[in-house]
């Protein structure tokens, strides 16, 4: 075994002077001091821009295995060791656990399909990502957010069984493919938890949604406007609340929402949410403006782009409760946090809404202004 300032020297020079990532020094244990050794030696002599790997050989040295955080070696548990010291990667993180080594930071994914798949979907992912970023930061959490791909719910399964993973925000197909493999009772779900490789599903949005529609004296008939958003969440909630009757006059694939022409029809709307739309809204702003006139239904923004202004001022003028998209984000992400048994504060996150929700918008609308 190499004294310290040998190892020291052997460790410097892996780093090629400063060009090397990673610098990997394996040596021979002979007494279990040695594992600590290596670490501390490494901790000490590579700067703060690289990564080390300190290993001993042999049963003495099992120990660097488990102090080893960069890519250490391990083995499939089905597999018998090659040689003495090896363990498997159940044996790595069950050992890791009860010593208390696996530390507090772990990863949050935003999961959704391959871009060209669904570019409806693109918007709100780059959007969750950058709010989970500036989140953690300004939380002052060691977590780090990361988006992901998944085609198919198996996939997205395996994501999310990383050790590294505390849990993830689900987007598109996956919400209610994942629920319908994982969960038998849950038809959608868009946030996971992931605890000693067990996951727990919520609906985040679709519960957020019920919690405000709950207070309505009635509950009668909802309606939906735009087809950016996920209006599966949105049907949830409101059949959960107690909605018999969902109507749209725009486009709709969910099977159990009724198709109208004419929204000044609807005679006894209790709810209206807004999603956000590729045609304008101001072909609907004269049945809308009966509607709220007559109804004064609890107008909701969920869309990302946000409302026009003269539907928040329509709703003001016609006396409707009005929810915006960034309280209904807020409450959104305060419900992940939770779900994810996470401490955050309300008025820290309120700041990171607000401002990634202008960010966002300005950067849509430079895209639109580039492609016209």
């Amino acid at each position: 075994m190499l004294n310290r300032t040998e190892l020291k020297d052997v460790f410097q020079r892996c780093m090629l002077s400063g060009a090397a990532a990673i610098a990997k020094v394996v040596v021979k244990a002979e007494a279990r001091e040695d594992n600590w050794t290596v670490q501390e030696v490494g901790k000490a002599t590579t700067p703060d821009s690289a990564a080390f790997i300190g290993l001993c050989l042999g049963e003495a040295g099992k120990l660097s295995r488990v102090l080893n955080q960069v890519m250490c070696p391990s083995m499939h548990p089905s597999l018998a060791p090659g040689a003495p010291g090896q363990m498997s990667v159940t044996e790595l993180l069950e050992t890791r656990q009860a010593l208390g080594l696996m530390g507090t930071s772990r990863q949050f994914a935003v999961i959704g399909p391959w871009e060209g798949e669904a570019p409806k979907t693109s918007a709100a992912a780059s959007l969750s990502l950058r709010l989970l970023q500036a989140a953690f930061k300004a939380l002052q959490l060691p977590h780090v957010a990361v988006q992901d791909f998944a085609r198919s719910s198996e996939e997205a399964s395996r994501l999310l069984a990383l050790a590294s993973t505390g849990g993830a925000v689900l987007l598109g197909p996956l919400t209610s493919q994942l629920a319908s493999e994982a969960w038998a009772d849950v038809s959608y779900v868009d946030c996971v938890v992931q605890r000693n490789g067990k996951l727990t599903g919520h609906c985040c949005k679709s519960e957020r949604l019920k919690e405000r529609l709950q207070p309505l004296g009635s509950k009668r008939t909802a309606a939906i406007l735009g087809e950016r958003g996920d209006p599966a969440a949105c049907v949830a909630g409101l059949h959960a609340v107690g909605f018999q009757r969902i109507v749209t006059a725009t486009p709709c694939e969910e099977p159990d929402v009724e198709v109208v022409q004419d929204l000044s029809k609807v005679k006894d709307l209790d709810a209206l949410i807004y999603m956000g739309m590729e045609m304008p809204l101001e072909k609907l702003q004269q049945s809308l403006t009966e509607i709220c006139q007559s109804n004064k239904p609890m107008v909701i923004d969920m869309s990302l782009q946000m409302a026009p202004t003269w539907l928040s001022e329509l709703a003001k003028k016609s006396d409707c409760q009005m929810v915006s998209s960034e309280v209904f984000l807020l409450e959104e992400m305060l419900a992940w946090f939770r779900a994810w048994h996470i401490e955050a504060k309300a008025d820290v996150l309120k700041e990171v809404v607000a401002k990634e929700l202008v960010n966002f918008r300005e950067a849509s609308q430079q895209a639109r202004q580039a492609w016209t």
